[in-house]
């Protein structure tokens, strides 16, 4: 813009035209040099990128799961085997930062994945625990059993474990100890 004003100065000023144009030169010149410095580099780091960002797409496209499916699976995954779900009171929130994900995220996955809400999923690992208990320590009381596996109350544990059993945790205890069906 200077440049564009000093063209209407007399023509015994046509040096300040000049030497105000020097700078422009100069920003082209630098702009030229670091794009022919760095250009490489840049083109080499965005092609490196892209195959991930192509393997991530197409990863969805094929399973139809977002990305970040796997990553939560895998560490769902290392959390169901440490059997973090027999911690009593366990919320989706404080599932989601021991995963290191959010809460939204991961009430999706569990959704999609296993078809139920939260707290399905989360009774339904306690109540397969609680099973495994009963069989290999036919010893413990419904109580005992009730709080090892996570649940807050014998009486909340009895309730979910006749919902996904059909019959009480006493008479499933009984028929797999080879009492006969109860």
């Amino acid at each position: 813009m200077g440049c564009g004003l000093l063209t209407f100065l007399p023509d015994r000023w046509v040096f300040v035209w000049i030497l105000s144009s020097v700078p422009f030169y100069v920003y082209l010149f630098c702009c030229y040099l670091n794009y022919m410095l760095f250009h490489e580099r840049v083109e080499t780091a965005m092609e490196e990128e892209e195959p991930a960002a192509v393997t991530a797409e197409a990863r969805e496209a094929r399973t139809g799961a977002p990305a970040y499916h796997a990553e939560i699976a895998e560490r769902i995954k290392e959390w169901v085997e440490a059997e973090g779900y027999v911690r009593p009171g366990l919320t989706i929130r404080e599932l989601a930062d021991i995963l290191r994900t959010n809460r939204t995220y991961l009430s999706e996955y569990i959704k999609t994945t296993y078809s139920m809400t939260f707290r399905d999923w989360i009774a339904g690992l306690r109540v397969e625990y609680a099973k495994r208990l009963m069989t290999l320590r036919p010893e413990l009381t419904v109580a005992g059993v009730s709080s090892s596996a996570g649940f807050l109350s014998p009486s909340h544990f009895t309730k979910t474990f006749k919902e996904k059993e059909g019959r009480s945790p006493a008479r499933w205890k009984k028929a797999a100890a080879g009492g006969g069906p109860a």
